[in-house]
């Protein structure tokens, strides 16, 4: 058999195992998964494998693919799909069927949406490509058979070059892959065994077959998913390697020129379905036709009679210009003491109640579910739930009644809290006022804050105390005295730059961090480019330390709280009333196993060597992660006892379990108080809204209530594998940003020259050091040609920069 006909056998099979199923049509052999133990990416004996099949010119479904996509590489404006042809009505249904077919097959693969719209619309024209023509000569039912098979097997080609795109910038080596996809594993091995189980391979592409192909691809170099884009790119005479698909992609319009691979290769989803979209609009249109009135007839905490009425009280929301999330307000309260005429102060932190919107097994909690945290990337957020609850309904809007779950709190002066004034209710508030950090920085620094709104000010006098309180319990604070400010990365549109993409560049210490101080940052050291800027280091901000110290506050509070209640709640058939909370913990830096290191540490502070920066990179060795447990532990970097992170329900689904959880907790003590004074339990409340069973044995219309297996389903290790990559791509693209920027400084001056501080040494044998760059607020690796020590500074100049690669050579400025 030749080449051709072995060919053509080839494909014979394949076509044997297409499934036809609501007149979509899925290779099986998309549908495989495979694994290889090979390490890296051998694409020279991929492409020859390829090259095979160039010749083949009976390669139906590539060559209908690459019909469709070049009259988009063509520089003519008028694109044309074919020649005249006849039957307009059978060209016009075949157009609809393959479009029809493409629908949904693109989620996930780009990150706008009109680029999956324009590779859907391009199977409009399917039937006009020379291809599409040539399979439907024939009348009978067979042709139409024959071109949803070929048009199957084009749509995977061009999904393909999607994920093929994806891989440029990463690194194939073990531990770059195991970052990329292990998260996706477990989802798609699921996916794997439900359509075998259920029998519905190729029925319906969803967001969790775009994952699946990711994981596929990514994870072994020789997937077979990635031929036909091999063969794809080739036929249209482009590089057949990922950075010719990426290429590719950008020219005929469907990813943008900045595309975030980082995030769609994550397996996050970039977007909301429709149906989960519906689902949230319901959510949002139920519960704002009872906003006016206070009345919700299926809230538990309304019925229960739990829910506080805080309007009347002050309350500031403080955030940045661009929040849409507004998950929190901060209020104060004055108890006089008639006793001795004293006045205390208590502390009010109210958190948005997105349980009340999103309880947990409902749509929405399992929107939240899948993607368990929201993604911040510059000029962009991806939200944990969608815009039409978090933003609208759930969010602590100014001058509009919102639920929220609040906390008060009493301090002593020294800033510890007084364990027994500690409250917890779910309540109805009424912002005030809505802050930006600028308006709560000027109004204290302008002495507002200390009368009309005397509020802010004692605010801020109790992070003060409670920041101090924090340092002296030997908090990250006071371990690190000189924090090293960092860039933050941000983007907007500008008609004045080439790629339309402006750049905009902070350098400034953590909000909370060290002694507040900042460092010198040159001034003008950038030429401006296409809309492109830098900032000096700015002082930290007030408002900025206020709210910090105010959510740290919750956190604790919380946490003690919790072991209070649960020491005390028993009913009367001696059963406790059970919370399980997800503290966090962080054990002290260890030095006693390692003394030289610190030696060398504390030489660095002393001698106070490159201002303190040295000895604030050197002693991050001794900082161990922080670790959730079931039981209350120490947090040595927040120089606390015990600490509960639940400040942002809406965009951490931990948090949002932990609101579910609490809220369940003091609606079952209610309910205990009520069976324990013979009342009765409102019949709208169930079991779900306990956490556990509440059950009438008699059928007399009296009710038990079960202590056991409570919150059997809140799990706060549900999706926690999505963390980490989720701060990984936040991570990367603020990285490719920066390098974007230092790409477009360099192209505006080639001479540019920028100081830098060896801020110690990385790996001795082969002389690579951590430098910081003053000018860029940035941390790089530097390799040095000679001998160099932590403190040194000397100028730079940039070479190569390549952000898609996140790679940037450094070398030192003979001036």
């Amino acid at each position: 058999m030749d080449k051709k006909e072995c060919g053509t056998q080839n494909r014979q099979n394949e076509y044997e195992s297409l499934i036809l199923c609501n007149d979509r049509i899925y290779s099986s052999s998309l549908l495989k998964a495979k694994t290889n133990d090979k390490d890296s990416f051998d694409i020279d004996s991929l492409i020859s494998h390829i090259t095979d099949d160039d010749d083949d010119d009976d390669d139906e479904p590539i060559q209908l693919m690459a019909g469709l996509i070049r009259p988009l590489l063509s520089s003519d404006d008028s694109i044309e799909y074919g020649v005249d042809y006849q039957d307009a009505a059978k060209i016009e249904t075949a157009n609809q069927i393959a479009y029809e077919m493409a629908k949904g097959r693109f989620v996930d693969l780009c990150s706008q949406l009109e680029g999956e719209e324009k590779l859907e619309s391009l199977f409009l024209h399917a039937a006009e490509t020379e291809i599409g023509r040539t399979v439907l000569e024939n009348d009978d039912d067979e042709a139409f058979v024959q071109y949803r098979k070929v048009v199957a097997e084009a749509i995977a080609s061009l999904q393909s070059i999607l994920v093929l795109g994806m891989t440029y910038g990463l690194t194939m080596n073990p531990l770059g892959v195991g970052r990329a996809v292990n998260h996706m594993k477990e989802d798609a091995e699921d996916l794997d065994r439900i359509e075998i189980e259920n029998k519905t391979i190729g029925q319906q592409w969803t967001p969790l077959h775009s994952l699946r192909l990711k994981y596929r691809v990514i994870s072994d170099a020789y997937a077979e998913e990635k031929t036909a884009g091999f063969e794809l790119l080739a036929n249209l005479k482009n590089k057949q390697t990922p950075l010719g698909a990426y290429n590719l992609l950008i020219r005929i319009g469907v990813w943008e020129k900045h595309e975030n691979l980082g995030l769609l290769r994550s397996g996050f989803p970039v977007r909301f379905t429709n149906s989960e979209e519906e689902v949230a609009k319901e959510v949002a249109t139920r519960f704002a036709t009872t906003a006016d009135n206070n009345e919700n007839n299926d809230d538990p905490d309304q019925l229960l009679g739990i829910r506080q009425d805080f309007r009347s009280q002050k309350l500031f929301t403080i955030d940045s210009a661009s929040t849409k999330e507004i998950d929190d307000a901060l209020g104060v309260e004055i108890i006089n003491n008639d006793a001795d005429d004293t006045k205390r102060y208590r502390y009010w932190i109210h958190i948005a109640d997105s349980e009340k919107f999103a309880p947990v097994n409902s749509e929405l909690f399992e929107i939240a579910r899948k993607r368990a945290t929201s993604i911040y990337l510059p000029g962009a957020s991806i939200p944990m739930m969608p815009s039409s609850v978090s933003h609208d309904v759930m969010s602590l809007k100014a001058q509009t009644d919102a639920c929220a779950l609040s906390l008060g709190v009493e301090l002593r002066e020294d800033g510890s809290i007084i364990d027994e004034s500690i409250i917890l209710t779910p309540s109805t508030v009424r912002v005030s006022y809505r802050l930006t950090y600028d308006d709560a920085d000027e109004m204290l620094e302008d002495g507002v804050g200390y009368s009309e709104e005397w509020e802010l000010g004692q605010l801020y006098t109790a992070a003060q105390d409670r920041r101090n309180f924090r340092m002296k319990n030997g908090s990250a604070e006071a371990f690190v005295p000189t924090q090293i400010p960092q860039y933050t990365v941000s983007t907007f549109p500008d008609q004045n730059a080439l790629d339309g993409v402006g750049i905009k560049v902070d350098v400034q210490v953590s909000h909370n961090g060290g002694k507040n101080q900042s460092a010198i940052v040159a001034d003008a050291v950038i030429g401006r480019d296409g809309g492109s800027s830098i900032s000096d280091e700015l002082p930290v901000s007030s408002a900025s330390t206020l709210v910090t110290e105010m959510m740290i506050l919750a956190g604790e509070a919380i946490g003690k709280w919790a072991l209070r209640e649960t020491q005390t709640n028993v009913d009367n058939d001696g059963k406790t009333n059970t919370l399980e909370l997800p503290f966090r913990g962080q054990p002290d830096p260890d030095y006693r196993s390692r003394g030289r290191d610190r030696n060398i540490m504390m030489d660095l502070l002393e001698c106070n060597i490159g201002d303190g920066y040295c000895h604030a990179w050197y002693s991050r060795r001794f900082l161990s992660p922080a670790k959730v447990t079931p039981g209350a532990s120490s947090h040595s970097g927040l120089g606390l006892d015990c600490y509960v992170q639940w400040s942002s329900p809406i965009r951490r689904l931990q948090d949002l379990q932990v609101h579910a959880a609490v809220k369940r907790f003091i609606r079952r003590q209610k309910v205990i108080d009520l069976l324990a004074n013979g009342e009765k339990i409102p019949t709208e409340i169930t079991s779900e809204d306990l956490g556990c069973e509440l059950r009438s044995p008699n059928n007399d219309g009296k009710v038990e209530l079960s202590l056991e297996n409570i919150d059997k389903d809140i799990d706060y290790n549900d999706k926690i594998k999505l963390l980490g990559p989720a701060k990984f791509v936040m991570r990367n693209t603020n990285k490719f940003w920066m390098l974007e920027y230092v790409r477009r400084l360099k192209d505006a001056n080639p001479e540019l020259t920028l100081e830098a501080l060896v801020l110690g040494c990385v790996n001795p044998d082969k002389r690579q050091y951590a430098i910081y760059i003053y000018e860029l607020g940035l941390e790089w690796r530097y390799t040095s040609p000679v001998g160099i020590q932590a403190g040194d500074r000397f100028k730079i100049r940039i070479g190569d920069v390549i952000p898609a690669n996140g790679q940037m050579a450094v070398v030192r400025s003979r001036i």
